[in-house]
């Protein structure tokens, strides 16, 4: 003899299962739908995400500085030509690689991007993006740019050339892009928001 067909249940936290049009039930469906509502709304702009992300940019930077490139499996920076490593000991003896002084409104590359404070960074967001770009100006070109790319052909002053090597000074390793991530998925799953006021 064939058993009689059960009604829909639903699992509850402890496993027990119950009627599917049980008071219980009804509202575990009230409360799927609420929350899928919420969600929806939620994806509609992640921009309460970006402060948080931003923060974390900063942080990793600092990395990136201090160990001079070398972190996420990347190398450390091509070092110093001889002849400016020479120049460099005698006029800023001590000073790490990016860390020297731009002409401009920003003290170096370094404290731009590890920073926010000190306007060397640019951020633009909308509901779907965020861009984070350097803004430190020598000779009407943008530092972090040159430094990213290189520039084989760069000539000094009096017209002699000094090339200057990529030394990419952004990097991001696995582990900084999920702690990021985290943030995103923060706000989209629990509704918690980062900060942003010190970077508007």
């Amino acid at each position: 003899m064939a058993r009689a067909a059960r009604g829909p249940t639903i699992t509850g936290p402890r496993g027990s299962g119950f009627k599917g049009n049980s008071l219980k039930a009804i509202a575990a469906r009230a409360g799927i739908a609420e929350y899928l509502r919420i969600l929806n709304e939620r994806e509609k702009d992640f921009s309460p995400a970006w402060g948080g992300i931003i923060a974390e940019f900063h942080r990793q930077e600092q990395q990136v500085f201090m160990r001079e490139g070398a972190i996420g499996g990347h190398p450390q920076w091509k070092p110093l030509s001889p002849r400016y490593h020479r120049w460099k000991e005698r006029h800023r003896p001590g000073v790490p690689i990016l860390y020297l002084g731009a002409r401009g409104p920003h003290q170096s590359l370094a404290n731009a991007l590890t920073d926010p404070t000190t306007g060397g960074c640019k951020y633009k967001w909308g509901r779907f993006h965020l861009l984070i770009q350097t803004d430190v100006p020598v000779d009407g070109h943008d530092l972090g740019g040159l430094h990213m790319t290189g520039a084989p052909d760069r000539q000094t002053v009096t017209g002699a050339r000094n090339p200057l090597p990529a030394r990419e000074p952004i990097r991001l390793s696995m582990a900084e892009v999920w702690r990021m991530v985290g943030h995103a998925l923060n706000w989209f799953l629990e509704g918690k928001s980062s900060t942003r006021a010190m970077y508007t």
